[in-house]
């Protein structure tokens, strides 16, 4: 395939994939809200797991 050719074929898949990009937004708009995430997870049994996981993560490091 020649330079020109690999060209024409990168600008046709970037066209391609910004017009799925469009298509995905249509049907799944992103909400960027921070708030709906915050404290989602408050008060689950998994919750407190990960976090104790983390905080003898850190621990851990801190000791070395």
């Amino acid at each position: 395939m020649t330079v020109e050719a690999l060209e024409n074929r990168m600008e046709q898949l970037e066209q391609q994939v910004a017009q799925l990009t469009v298509q995905l937004l249509r049907l799944n708009p992103q909400k960027k809200d921070w708030k709906r995430t915050v404290g989602k997870f408050q008060d689950n049994p998994v919750s407190r797991e990960a976090d104790k996981l983390g905080e003898d993560y850190r621990r851990s490091m801190r000791d070395n």
